[in-house]
């Protein structure tokens, strides 16, 4: 009896300590309401539309919002952009072990960004001076650098007409 005991008492700890079946199981949340304007793919721990994560601009705009006033390399002027940081969408995301991050425009156009770069302030941006991007300025998503990143990316590493990010 007492061996039962043991035996059952060993096999109930191993059932509630028992993990997943895969660790880069992605959760899935309903997808986007709006019009998406940006889907993310790859190595991310959370779904809404197949084994991608689509934003609509709502949702998007539900995240931490930063801004970083700079002076714009293409448009030779400073504006303070608002939007989100790369890194906490690939926070919100559950991104784990991200080496690079393509960020692809709307013609095709992409940049590469190294993961150990996520912390220099760069932005997924769809505000300047207050208001939204319009598709002449690149609209309505653009990869803005702060000072510290454009240290490291070129003016060519800014994406305008931001739609996908592709995480590895």
């Amino acid at each position: 009896m007492k061996r039962l005991l043991v035996f059952g008492l060993i096999f109930l700890a191993g059932c509630l300590t028992q993990q997943p079946e895969s660790q880069t199981e992605s959760l899935s949340v309903p997808g986007p309401q709006g019009e998406v304007v940006l889907t993310v793919s790859g190595t991310i721990g959370k779904v809404n539309a197949g084994d991608s994560f689509q934003f609509d601009m709502e949702t998007l705009k539900s995240l931490l919002y930063t801004t970083i006033a700079i002076p714009d390399p293409h448009l030779e002027v400073t504006i303070e952009y608002g939007g989100v940081l790369l890194k906490d969408i690939l926070d919100y995301l559950g991104a784990e072990n991200v080496t690079e991050v393509k960020v692809v425009a709307t013609d095709g156009y992409s940049a590469v960004i190294k993961a150990e770069d996520l912390d220099l302030g760069i932005l997924i941006a769809y505000t300047a001076d207050g208001e939204e991007i319009g598709a002449k300025s690149g609209g309505p998503l653009k990869i803005v650098f702060s000072e510290d990143a454009q240290e490291v990316y070129a003016p060519e590493a800014w994406v305008w007409w931001v739609t996908d990010l592709e995480v590895s």
